[in-house]
């Protein structure tokens, strides 16, 4: 990984870099987080849960929904929390119909 950044800027008739310009710049490194395995403990009642909610979902929306809360499984709750859903389908599920209500609540709004 790098850890140095350099800019120049260089002369146009020589090509050289020019010394003693003043530069200013910014730069921003995000901190990406990865996406947790998705496993069938989670994968099974988020379905579940998606087809309660819109029976008729095309299968691209419920990948689409699947790797949306997976992602924010991933940044908001630690791996231990998220190890100790898995073998409870159930919460997955009424965490995953919590969700969506709450997202339809900030949607009317």
């Amino acid at each position: 990984m790098p850890s140095h950044l350099s800019i120049f800027v260089t002369d146009p008739d020589t090509g050289r870099p020019v010394t003693h310009l003043p530069l200013y710049a910014e730069v921003a490194a995000p901190h990406i987080i990865p996406v947790p395995p998705s496993t069938n403990g989670f994968r099974e009642p988020m379905r579940s849960a998606l087809f309660n909610v819109y029976p008729t979902a095309a299968a691209s929306t419920v990948h689409r929904v699947e790797a949306a809360a997976l992602q924010a499984l991933a940044e908001t709750w630690d791996e231990a929390s998220r190890n100790a859903l898995v073998p409870q389908p159930e919460r997955v599920r009424e965490l995953f119909l919590v969700v969506r209500r709450k997202l339809g609540m900030i949607k009317r709004h």
